[in-house]
């Protein structure tokens, strides 16, 4: 699962269940969006405020990473 907190509270605003383990996070710069890998083969993108799912990627294998590098979404996929 992934969790989004608030820094104010210990509380989680929202989460998120995956197919499997979480490979990786990223939070993009503005903070609007949050990116998941997982082991499900797929790379989720989520509104920061429900956590819905804008968009899925679904990759070649659960070996796959997520990044926001300047405004953008990198998905890395180790063969």
């Amino acid at each position: 699962k992934a969790y989004f907190f608030t820094r104010s509270s210990s509380t989680p605003l929202w989460n998120y269940t995956t197919g499997n383990n979480i490979r990786s996070i990223s939070i993009s710069a503005n903070a609007d969006y949050v990116a998941v890998a997982s082991e499900d083969n797929c790379v989720y993108l989520l509104d920061k405020n429900q956590g819905n799912v804008l968009w899925k990627y679904e990759s070649s294998n659960s070996r796959t990473f997520v990044m926001f590098f300047m405004g953008r979404i990198i998905i890395r996929i180790c063969e």
